[in-house]
């Protein structure tokens, strides 16, 4: 910490170098004011501290992933799988894809297709589910990330069967009564 003229307080980075010569040794020392670099660095960890708790308080599965390996993931997507957070870094992301959708996932990967799309979801315990992935790019410290937004499905694909089903039903039952 250096103290300036004033008596305020500040960051201080020092640099200090012993210069050998013939007749003894002396030192010599750098001084840098690193406030702008601090202030930085707690702007970017507030900031990861919000996306942080954004990204909890959704009921949606959210993955951060580099070209397929997931670098980030919040807990509704660890749930979602079956895994712990700590087990999906590091992760290709494809294994959380059924064998029979991996291709569709990589070739929008690649594409950085950003629509809604279905595959199938696979669970660390082996079972399937339907599920729908909505992707981004962006830009994080130089590096282009992918963030998915991971939706469990199956909810709506048992009320979509149950209302084709009823649809069905009337449809039969007024062929019936037309027919009569």
């Amino acid at each position: 910490v250096g103290i300036r003229y004033d008596g305020s307080v500040f960051p201080l980075e020092v640099s200090v170098s012993e210069v050998r010569l013939h007749h003894g040794s002396f030192y010599t020392g750098m001084f840098r004011d690193i406030t702008d670099r601090k202030q930085a660095e707690i702007t970017i960890k507030e900031s990861e501290e919000r996306f942080r708790s954004l990204s909890e308080a959704t009921v949606e599965g959210i993955v951060v992933h580099d070209r397929g390996k997931i670098v980030d993931a919040n807990l509704a997507a660890a749930r979602m799988f079956g895994w712990e957070v700590s087990d999906l870094i590091g992760m290709d992301g494809v294994n959380l894809i059924a064998p029979e959708d991996r291709e569709v996932v990589l070739q929008n990967i690649a594409a950085n297709y950003e629509k809604a799309y279905e595959v199938l979801g696979l669970r660390k315990d082996g079972s399937i589910f339907p599920m729908e992935i909505e992707a981004r790019v962006f830009d994080a410290r130089g590096r282009r990330l992918r963030v998915a937004a991971l939706r469990d499905i199956t909810e709506r694909k048992r009320a979509e069967a149950a209302l084709r089903g009823s649809e069905e039903r009337f449809r039969a039952v007024m062929h019936q009564a037309a027919d009569a």
